[in-house]
């Protein structure tokens, strides 16, 4: 029996020779939606057979989808002669196909001597940096030449370093990178379920010459003993189909990964522990009690989801040590601080956990400096007292007083060594820093908390309590009521 083309689409590619292959990839990319129309794509391209082949394979893409595409070579100045050959091969290579090129050259050797780094890891840092950079000036995603043997090498990479499921599911077809606090880049690897063997056969067929880098066949790094000694081993000895399973595990591992990531986004959707400044996005809470009472394996997922609200943006670089640290935290006293990457810190705050950037301590709370203070006087209605009664409980920022009970005048103003409160019709007294750890005030917003104050008598400790000595009661004729904005860079005002 006669195979035919069940479409118009395979009539057309049979009719054009179109390359098997390039169709296989070109389904995954759609299937990933890893480009679209109109689209602009940066390629970082070393000259080796993998990125080249990205090359020829977008520039094929090209002609059935319009996108844009510019190619960047990165010379990382470790080997000499045979970089400045590389560089100029892809710079060849590009003006032949007509395709934008940029060839910087990078210090990675100081680079790595600098923050203590191995080449291979200070090379890529760079090299993401520099693709991050020109894809922000353009708008545009990052394409990168990953197979199927790069994934596999990544997993047993993570896999020997103690990694979670993040780290063992390794490289995702569409990813988002945080390359720098100000700087992510949206990363594609459209070559994700290709080996490289297959890539070579398809420069084979396009008679498609491509250079080769003789460091990668060197047991310095990691990397390399992984590719080159523990996985030939593997499928010798072990597995000949040991990529297909890595693979059908790392689709395993992927999918559970992505359910952690749901469990703790209803977590955090349910129990509300995320409670930001709206106003400068500058903090994150997270209640401890509901958050020892997770199970173990979610307490990750959710410390994530709670940092990447906070910084709108993944959050990478945290390591189990983090994330056990953070635990310990709940268990100390209230005000200790851990450090975190990315200049965020973790402070205990009673029943809390304050994440907060460590650049920005002063935006933490509230504060005499965004505080305005507004009065009205009303007289007071007889039934004033009962109609008033769920006001006085649930207005935080609204408050009234017995008019004639103000002596000087009101002002705010920030707590002195000598302050206390009224707390009771007794007129007996508490010292306001006692009343301040009672109230779990945090520590750190204690000095800056906004008073008012009638002379030297404290009226108000803002958004708690009210002193005794200033309550309505029902021989009150005249109401002062108080109301406290927040405005940026005004301290108030006096009655």
């Amino acid at each position: 029996m006669t195979n035919h083309p069940t479409n118009a689409l395979d009539v057309c590619n049979e009719l054009e020779g179109v390359d098997r292959w390039e169709l296989t990839v070109e389904q995954y990319c759609r299937e990933k939606q890893l480009i679209q129309e109109a689209d602009s794509i940066v390629l970082g391209c070393s000259g080796g057979s993998d990125s080249v082949g990205l090359l020829l394979f977008l520039v094929d893409l090209q002609k059935k989808l319009p996108f844009s595409l510019f190619v960047m070579h990165i010379n990382h100045q470790i080997r000499g002669e045979q970089a400045l050959r590389d560089q100029k091969f892809v710079e060849a290579l590009c003006q032949q196909q007509n395709i934008p090129c940029q060839a910087l050259s990078l210090d990675v050797t100081g680079y790595a001597s600098q923050k203590g780094l191995s080449l291979e890891e200070a090379g890529r840092l760079l090299r993401y940096e520099a693709l991050g950079k020109k894809a922000k000036e353009l708008g545009a995603k990052v394409a990168v030449a990953h197979h199927r043997d790069d994934a596999d090498e990544t997993m047993l990479y993570h896999l020997f370093r103690g990694s979670g499921l993040k780290g063992l599911s390794g490289m995702r077809p569409l990813q988002t990178l945080c390359i720098a606090p100000a700087l992510t880049l949206s990363v594609i690897r459209p070559f994700l379920r290709c080996t490289k063997q297959e890539i070579v056969a398809f420069l084979q067929r396009k008679n498609q010459p491509f250079v080769v880098d003789a460091t990668n066949e060197q047991l310095d790094a990691t990397r390399n003993k992984i590719r080159l000694r523990v996985l030939p081993y593997v499928k010798e000895n072990i597995s000949d189909h040991v990529s297909d399973n890595l693979d059908r595990c790392r689709q395993i591992i992927e999918q559970t990964d992505d359910f952690m990531k749901q469990c703790a986004q209803s977590f955090c959707n349910q129990q509300n522990p995320c409670l930001l400044d709206q106003k400068q996005a500058k903090q994150a809470f997270l209640l401890i009690q509901p958050f020892l009472s997770s199970h173990k394996a979610l307490r990750p997922y959710i410390v994530k989801e709670v940092l990447e609200t906070l910084c709108q943006r993944e959050v990478t670089d945290l390591f189990a040590i983090h994330f056990e640290k953070i635990e310990q935290l709940c268990a100390k006293q209230s005000g200790s601080v851990l450090h975190l990457p990315h200049g965020i810190c973790c402070q205990k705050e009673f029943d809390r956990l304050l994440f907060f950037f460590q650049d920005e301590p002063q935006e933490r709370g509230l504060s005499i400096q965004n505080c305005r203070l507004t009065t009205e006087i009303l007289v007071c209605q007889p039934d004033f007292l009962t109609t008033h009664r769920e006001a006085f409980l649930h207005f935080v920022y609204t408050k009234w007083i017995d008019c004639d009970k103000i002596k000087i005048s009101l002002q705010l103003r920030t707590r002195k060594p000598s302050d206390t409160i009224v707390i009771n019709a007794k007129g007996e007294r508490k010292k306001l820093k006692e009343y301040m750890i009672e109230a779990k005030i945090p520590a750190s917003l204690r000095e800056n908390w906004p008073l008012l104050v009638d002379g030297d008598e404290v009226v108000w400790v803002v958004g708690y309590r009210l002193s005794s000595a200033y309550f309505v009661q029902e021989k009150t004729k005249k109401l002062c009521k108080i109301t406290i904005d927040f405005q940026k860079d005004d301290t108030g005002g006096t009655l």
